[in-house]
C-alpha cells in the first residue's frame, strides 16, 4: 500500500475470453476499488483518504459518511466488494492478507465483469468469497500465519 492507494505488486491473467491487460504496479484509490477498501480496513498504519473522495463513476462513494459505513461493513465481513465504482462495468471482491502475528499486509481480489463476479441482486457469484478467502489464507500461510 501507498498513501494515496492499493498497489498491485501480481496479476494472475483470468482463463476466459474477456478483454485483459496486465495490472503490476498500477495504484487503485483506496475508496473505490475492493482491493483498496480491504487494504484500509486492515493494513497497519494506513490513513484514511482525504476527505474529498474523488468521482471515478456514478456508482463511486464520494460522501465521506457512507464511506465510513462502507468501512466498517469491510471490517465487520472480513471482505469488500466493488460494484463498478472505479471502473464502469467491473465488479471485484478481495479479502485481506495476514502476515506475522496475523496483521494486514495486503490483500487478494478477483475482478471481472460485473455479471461475472455477481448474481443480478449484486451479492457475490457463489464460491468467489470462499475461492478467494482461500487462496488469501494460502499466501498468508507463507507469510508466517498460523492457520
Amino acid at each position: 500500500p501507498q498513501r494515496d492507494g492499493a498497489r498491485i505488486v501480481h496479476h494472475v491473467f483470468r482463463p476466459d475470453d474477456y478483454d485483459q491487460y496486465l495490472r503490476v504496479d498500477e495504484v487503485l484509490p483506496f475508496h473505490a476499488t475492493a482491493l483498496g477498501k480491504v487494504v484500509l480496513a486492515f493494513a497497519a498504519g494506513i490513513a484514511s483518504p482525504s476527505p474529498e473522495l474523488e468521482r471515478y463513476t456514478r456508482r463511486t462513494l464520494t460522501q465521506r459518511a457512507a464511506f465510513d459505513v462502507e468501512m466498517t461493513r469491510v471490517r465487520e465481513r472480513g471482505w469488500a466488494d466493488e460494484h463498478g465504482e472505479f471502473t464502469p462495468g467491473v465488479g471485484a471482491v478481495s479479502v485481506p492478507l495476514r502476515g506475522f502475528g496475523g496483521l494486514g499486509v495486503g490483500a487478494v481480489a478477483v475482478s471481472g465483469p460485473l455479471e461475472r463476479v455477481f448474481h443480478s441482486v449484486g451479492a457475490p457469484r457463489d464460491g468467489v468469497v470462499t475461492a478467494t478467502a482461500e487462496t488469501a489464507a494460502a499466501i498468508s500461510r507463507s507469510l508466517g500465519v498460523r492457520a
